[in-house]
């Protein structure tokens, strides 16, 4: 009652209380768990955390790997770089796979000057949450630039391409990248790859009309969007940022 009302205090004590008479009542311990993490307090909730995985006699380190990611996001928002530098770190011994350690690890890190560190720290978190590729990609390319080798991360992204041929995500990084330099010929033959696989992927279709009119092709530009248009009307495609790009690609081929 007292952690429905909003009193934390009272609920961890209440919880602590429990435990005072069964020192491993796994409801406690796991609410404590959540509680100390709820009010920053991770030391004490790592700790109920590791007493929870004796009281259950098995080991959760994925558990404690997001309670020491969670205290280096805090400690690095709060500008206290090497505790988050540590506690990043700690998050990857307990779970190598911890890919948001790896992000604060790499933002600190390019915080301190070490972009090599950052790099490196960066480049795991793809492969592990591809929720979080589209966001780290631009830091990539940052730390690629800072390091004189810029020209490196077009080889990066089409490793990626080549690697996860059904990720259309990173694709599309490249083709944006390759559009910001310039080069649209080889960005809209990396839409044709994307949409021979998936015919109808709309943020791609919108990319490849937008660079159809850039490139002064606009008989094709206009059939690239009549084709657009026809895989929204059908219902087809991801789902609703592809809609609602799809929407805003036909407004300018209508301007």
């Amino acid at each position: 009652d007292f952690e429905r009302g909003g009193f934390l205090s009272r609920a961890i004590a209440s919880y602590e209380e429990v435990l005072a008479h069964e020192s491993k009542n796994a409801l406690a311990l796991t609410a404590l768990t959540d509680l100390f993490a709820a009010t920053r307090e991770y030391p004490k909730a790592i700790s109920m955390s590791k007493r929870l995985a004796r009281a259950l006699r098995r080991k959760d380190p994925e558990r404690e790997a997001r309670l020491w990611v969670e205290s280096a996001e805090v400690a690095h928002s709060e500008g206290r770089g090497d505790d988050a530098r540590k506690a990043a770190r700690m998050a990857i011994r307990r779970d190598a796979n911890c890919a948001r350690a790896y992000m604060v690890l790499g933002q600190v890190e390019a915080e301190r000057g070490r972009d090599k560190a950052a790099l490196t720290a960066w480049r795991k978190a793809p492969d592990l949450d591809l929720d979080l590729a589209v966001e780290v990609y631009s830091r990539i390319e940052a730390a690629f630039a800072s390091l004189g080798r810029a020209r490196e991360y077009e080889e990066y992204l089409r490793e990626r391409v080549e690697k996860n041929s059904s990720d259309t995500g990173v694709a599309l990084v490249l083709v944006r990248y390759l559009k910001s330099r310039g080069d649209h010929d080889l960005a809209l033959a990396e839409l044709k790859r994307v949409l021979d696989r998936e015919p109808g992927n709309l943020p791609a279709r919108a990319v490849r009309g937008r660079l159809l009119l850039a490139s002064h092709r606009d008989d094709e530009a206009l059939s690239e969007y009549a084709a657009l248009l026809d895989v929204l009307e059908e219902g087809a495609g991801p789902a609703t940022t592809g809609v609602a790009e799809a929407r805003r690609a036909r407004g300018e081929m209508l301007e």
